[in-house]
């Protein structure tokens, strides 16, 4: 929780990036705004990758993986 919240702040910093939390089930609110914009959506669901979203999909738990090896 503790990276999720240190990984919200960070986002909030920078000027220009869109950030969007969804609870529940959002696959496809999240999909579309993906697709609107032409970006990566960073999730915990791996059901996002069945979207095939052109951007691609980020898994928040490869992020943990990285800030910890870090």
């Amino acid at each position: 929780m503790i990276c999720y919240q240190v990984l919200l702040e960070s986002l909030r910093a920078l000027n220009g990036v869109d950030i969007c939390v969804a609870d529940g089930e959002a696959d496809p609110v999240i999909a579309s705004l993906g697709f609107q914009k032409n970006c990566p959506v960073v999730s915990d669901d791996s059901d996002l990758l069945l979207f095939d979203l052109t951007a691609g999909v980020i898994l928040m738990s490869e992020l943990v993986k990285v800030i910890d090896e870090g």
